[in-house]
């Protein structure tokens, strides 16, 4: 087997990572003054969140700039994906379907691939970034 599931259980039911993972999305780009009260009500509005994470930096405490959010079903994700961006604190950030870690090799939009540790120059093709 190349991957090995790993369970968790909550309130007496186990729960697989891989149903787990599923209900969660990434969100990147978030401001770095954005609470952790904010970022679950505004996901709220979308289903019931179940479990929210921003990134900070170990030293510094300071955010990274993305999070995590899991809702109680696979459906509200599906919901949330509709919208590539969102506007969280008047800053735009985007949204997608969270992939365990280890997974980042590829991406499966086709939209390029994503090297970890190797320098990249963008060609924007004459668009600003």
């Amino acid at each position: 087997l190349l991957h090995q599931e790993k369970n968790n259980v909550t309130n007496g039911f186990e729960i697989a990572d891989s149903d787990i993972q599923s209900k969660k999305i990434f969100v990147g780009g978030l401001p770095h003054d954005l609470n952790t009260g904010e970022f679950k009500a505004y996901f709220d509005n979308y289903s019931s969140v179940v479990d929210i994470v921003i990134m900070h930096d170990k030293q510094t405490l300071k955010g990274r700039g993305f999070g995590f959010v899991t809702f109680q079903s696979k459906e509200t994700v599906n919901n949330a994906l509709g919208k590539s961006f969102h506007t969280l604190k008047d800053k735009f950030v985007e949204v997608k379907r969270a992939k365990p870690k280890g997974t980042s090799v590829q991406n499966n939009n086709n939209d390029g691939i994503f090297f970890p540790n190797f320098a990249c120059t963008v060609i924007t093709m004459g668009f600003p970034l």
